[in-house]
């Protein structure tokens, strides 16, 4: 009893020590690659701007209606110039980047909830399952990405909920065929079998053995994603089916500009600019990401 409770100790400790040993390679890889460590500062920089937006300006000064201040160029009293109501365009960019924090983590949390799921049922089981869940994915993958979100927002109307909602039931059909395809490639190793001739099953199994072996390109995949999820919040704004005025949402921020474009180019170039910034930054620790994990993949193939 007491060899078999030190082997399960050790094997406990050894499998502590690789987890560590991951996370430590992809912050080793992300410190090596000095494009994807601007971008993680970028985001970590956005996600605070985000949380401690009231902090740093009032509400107020993007949702108000200022006649003395409008289209007022970039100077010392706004540094981002105002827009067509007098609205400051630095609140509006602080303010806006609340939404597309929160529509880029949830909406990709909500498509992976549902991609684990049917990815893993779909992989694992096989067969029938298999067979309705990818059928029920090809429906999804039919219509383009922006289209298939345009027409969600048709049927759930305007709102940020319903954008959330809108982009997550788009994002599981991926994540469910990348996570199966990598289940596929996990579930028929070793340590697999051993766990299952033992006598685990399936829910040990997928929790304990498949799932932390599976998950590297669906990390990847979802650090890539957040930054589609905010462009297409900003797409679905920009075109009026997403977020509403006043809400500082930076693809109504563009679609306001469309007017003065020659007059006032500022109110373009400045929430342009935090949505080009941002989903580069996203981009770039997707790409390191990939680079850091991708070997671990292979190994476990």
């Amino acid at each position: 009893m007491l060899k078999i409770s030190k082997g399960l100790h050790l094997r406990d400790m050894g499998a502590k020590t690789n987890e560590t040993s991951l996370w430590r390679e992809i912050w080793l890889s992300l410190r090596k690659n000095k494009p994807a460590l601007l971008g993680l500062v970028v985001i970590i920089v956005l996600v605070f701007v985000a949380i401690f937006a009231p902090l740093i300006v009032p509400c107020e000064e993007a949702i108000g209606f200022y006649p003395k201040e409008i289209l007022r160029p970039p100077g010392a009293q706004h540094i981002m110039g105002t827009d067509d109501l007098g609205r400051d365009i630095f609140a509006r960019v602080i303010w806006g980047s609340r939404v597309s924090v929160e529509v880029g983590i949830l909406a990709v949390a909500f498509g992976l909830v549902i991609g684990l799921f049917m990815g893993a049922l779909a992989g694992y089981k096989e067969g029938l399952a298999d067979t309705l869940i990818m059928r029920a994915a090809d429906i999804f993958f039919a219509f383009p990405y922006i289209l298939g979100a345009i027409a969600v927002m048709t049927v759930l109307g305007p709102g940020l909920e319903n954008v959330i909602i809108a982009i997550g039931v788009l994002e599981w059909a991926y994540i469910a065929r990348l996570f199966r395809s990598s289940v596929f490639s996990v579930k028929v190793n070793d340590y697999v079998e051993a766990a299952r001739a033992i006598g685990a099953g399936d829910g040990r199994i997928l929790l304990k053995h498949i799932f932390p072996n599976a998950m590297a390109p669906v990390i990847v995949y979802s650090a890539m994603s957040v930054g589609t999820a905010i462009i297409t919040e900003a797409a679905l704004s920009f075109l009026g089916i997403g977020m509403q005025p006043p809400s500082p949402s930076w693809g109504l921020m563009l679609a306001d500009s469309r007017a003065f474009m020659s007059s006032a180019p500022w109110m373009m170039c400045f929430p342009g600019l935090a949505i080009l910034i941002t989903v580069l930054s996203f981009v770039l620790v997707a790409d390191a990401l990939r680079d850091s994990l991708d070997p671990k993949l292979k190994g476990a193939v």
